[in-house]
């Protein structure tokens, strides 16, 4: 590089130190109208850290809606239901005694045909 030649701030290429405007990329290279390159500045901790966070809410969303019960489950929570329901009604009905043993005999069905199904108790 000759006494008379500077390098491009922007292009880095060699021009004349008098140029106010560079050869090859055209840029305005004047003492006033020079801008240096702001470097963007990298991600910091906390933003990492939501980003990880947010993928992995939506990591979880994913694979709960693709995750279904499978058709046994969801059996086995309406038979459970039910047998709740039955005792619930058991226990809160005010009737004839008589009726009472048909209720009981009705959950106590229940809970067999649970434990049948499902080779376990509720």
């Amino acid at each position: 590089m000759e006494h008379d030649e500077k390098i491009c701030p922007l292009c880095a290429e060699t021009i004349k130190v008098e140029a106010v405007r560079c050869k090859h990329c055209h840029a305005d290279i004047s003492v006033k109208a020079h801008v240096e390159a702001v470097k963007p500045e990298g991600m910091g901790f906390a933003q990492k850290a939501f980003i990880v966070l947010i993928l992995g809410v939506a990591a979880a969303f994913a694979i709960g809606a693709f995750s279904k019960p499978s058709e046994e489950d969801l059996a086995r929570d309406h038979a459970k239901r039910a047998i709740e329901m039955c005792r619930d009604n058991e226990a809160s009905y005010q009737g004839p005694a008589g009726a009472r043993q048909i209720i009981s005999g009705a959950c106590r069905k229940l809970e067999s045909d649970f434990s049948t199904r499902f080779s376990r108790t509720p």
